[in-house]
């Protein structure tokens, strides 16, 4: 101990703390004298549980703490480059996606990882309001959905916003509710190199009404995604702001509303 108070006050600290109960240990002997030390320990040990009245002390486990949960789904016709936009925000290739004539993504999966102590899903969907989808795949949705999203990520290719994407907007509002979308939905604007250093939404008002007049449906809640540039994770601070806006109410997925054959 007079060693440890000339050279090093922070363990003498601790030691005190502890009730002046310590015990020196040399790793370097061997054989007898190790058995020696380690019996010397041993007997410490039982005196201190007498001086406790035999009582241990029970640790409690370390609880996980809960981890907020957000999510995402990315939805579009085929072509749109939903895909492609989930995997720069994943930051690494997950969803399939390449260049087909025919629908890549078949069915509708998700992937998620933690972002900021936050539990992040995302969720990629085929073509799941077409009529020729069965209502299994439906409901895998709906399972995948709940118990609620913070955002829904349409995309929509710069300069093609077509009547496949307004009637695509239409069944979304089946299976969402028209409010819903207004304060959950952020317009995924996707291509934006082909505007080649242009304002976006400059060029929208200019060359595409409808789709200007959708992104103001939806609250001007808007985010170009390039190909060649690497920033998909900046949409989560997007989302975060709107769900602050939103008081942190959730938009939930309705199936009924969405099976084959209802007109919306």
């Amino acid at each position: 101990m007079e060693f440890i108070k000339n050279t090093d006050k922070a363990l003498q600290k601790l030691i005190w703390d502890c009730g002046l109960q310590y015990y020196a240990f040399n790793y370097r002997v061997t054989g007898k004298e190790e058995q020696f030390q380690v019996n010397g320990l041993l007997e410490e040990i039982i005196k201190m549980v007498e001086r406790n009245g035999g009582s241990g002390h029970m640790i409690e486990p370390k609880q996980d703490k809960e981890i907020d949960e957000s999510r995402i789904l990315l939805a579009g016709k085929h072509g749109s480059g939903k895909s492609a936009a989930g995997n720069s925000i994943l930051g690494r290739r997950v969803f399939e996606s390449r260049l087909s004539k025919q629908p890549v993504t078949l069915v509708c999966r998700k992937e998620q990882w933690i972002w900021r102590q936050r539990r992040i899903v995302l969720i990629d969907t085929a073509g799941i309001f077409s009529q020729r989808d069965s209502q299994k795949e439906l409901h895998h949705l709906s399972s995948l959905c709940s118990p609620g999203l913070r955002a829904l990520l349409l995309a929509i290719p710069l300069g093609s916003y077509t009547e496949e994407d307004r009637d695509s907007g239409d069944e979304h509002q089946g299976g969402f509710g028209e409010e819903a979308l207004r304060s959950h939905v952020i317009i995924l604007v996707t291509r934006e190199e082909d505007l080649a250093g242009r304002d976006l939404m400059e060029f929208i008002e200019n060359t595409d009404k409808p789709l200007c007049n959708l992104i103001w449906g939806c609250g001007f809640q808007y985010h170009a995604f390039s190909y060649q540039v690497r920033r998909g994770r900046t949409i989560l601070e997007k989302i975060d702001k709107i769900t602050y806006d939103n008081g942190g109410q959730l938009c939930t997925f309705r199936e009924s509303a969405t099976r084959p054959g209802r007109k919306i």
